[in-house]
């Protein structure tokens, strides 16, 4: 058994023990089977299987998740396959989330939210924005997590207008709110793009019209944005503002100072900086 299954044989066990008492055929025996399928189970679900595919997800074990899918013993139901196409995104592992998709639906669940929404978050983490698209458009009610998804897929593949154009239509025309990492994904496509400075402002302004202006990770795309654009005086504006600093806060502080050709003592500085006034926090 590899080291990072031992973590989870305490909650195989307990998430078995509990549907075992749940079915009223008794409790486990001390060497059982922890997985679903031993005799004291009786007829495997997918429950168990569905519960632990969210506790290896929860823990970043994607590719662990992937191989209890395939080790399946009972037919998956549209939880697991939802999970299932999820972990293939997170383990960057497209081409078998795609056929997993295709099974999905030819099970009947072409049409379910989550199966949906978690091939839109899939594809367009694989940069494959025209398959997110058209399941995007497939979808009536679009919650915040599928808006982002596509938003980020465009960000990421260097369309930065579309993105800012589906990030208009989310607020006005649907009435999504954005979240935390709909504004990262915008400002950090912004940064990449090659954009106007009228457009920097305006990243910074719609973070703070959005209430993420004390948000850490997008003040770090924002700070990002600037350095990348050599606009230090608003880098460095923003970087003494900013209460909390993690260690992606000071590198970037540092490489833009470095890459924007200031003299070497001022990187050095900051750096001082770091290593006697602030704890750095590493929140990645």
């Amino acid at each position: 058994m590899r080291a990072a299954t031992y973590g989870y044989q305490a909650l195989k066990e307990a998430l078995a023990a509990s549907i075992s008492a749940r079915l009223r055929i008794g409790p486990r025996s001390p060497g059982a089977a922890s997985l679903p399928g031993s005799a004291s189970v009786g007829r495997p679900k997918p429950l168990l299987y569905n519960a632990m595919l969210r506790g290896y997800l929860a823990q970043g074990l994607p590719q662990l998740a992937i191989e209890l899918f395939q080790e399946m013993t009972c037919p998956p139901d549209h939880h697991t396959y939802h999970l299932a196409v999820t972990a293939c995104a997170r383990a960057s592992e497209f081409e078998l989330g795609r056929r997993i998709g295709i099974e999905a639906a030819a099970k009947g669940f072409a049409s379910d939210l989550l199966v949906r929404t978690a091939l839109v978050v899939m594809y367009s983490a694989a940069g494959d924005t025209e398959a997110a698209r058209m399941l995007f458009d497939g979808i009536r009610h679009r919650d915040d997590v599928v808006w982002t998804a596509l938003i980020a897929g465009y960000a990421r593949t260097g369309r930065f207008g579309q993105a800012l154009s589906l990030f208009e239509r989310m607020r006005s025309a649907d009435g999504v709110t954005p979240i935390e990492s709909t504004l990262v994904s915008l400002v950090s496509g912004c940064a990449s793009s090659g954009t106007t400075w009228k457009l920097h402002n305006m990243m910074h302004a719609l973070a703070i019209r959005s209430g993420f202006h004390l948000s850490i990770f997008v003040c770090n795309a924002l700070l990002e944005m600037y350095a990348e654009f050599g606009c230090l005086s608003e880098a460095v504006m923003l970087f003494r503002q900013m209460e909390v600093k993690d260690s992606i806060t000071w590198s970037t502080m540092i490489g833009g100072l470095i890459r924007n050709g200031r003299r070497p003592d001022s990187a050095l500085k900051v750096f001082r900086w770091m290593v006697s006034n602030s704890t750095v926090v590493n929140l990645a």
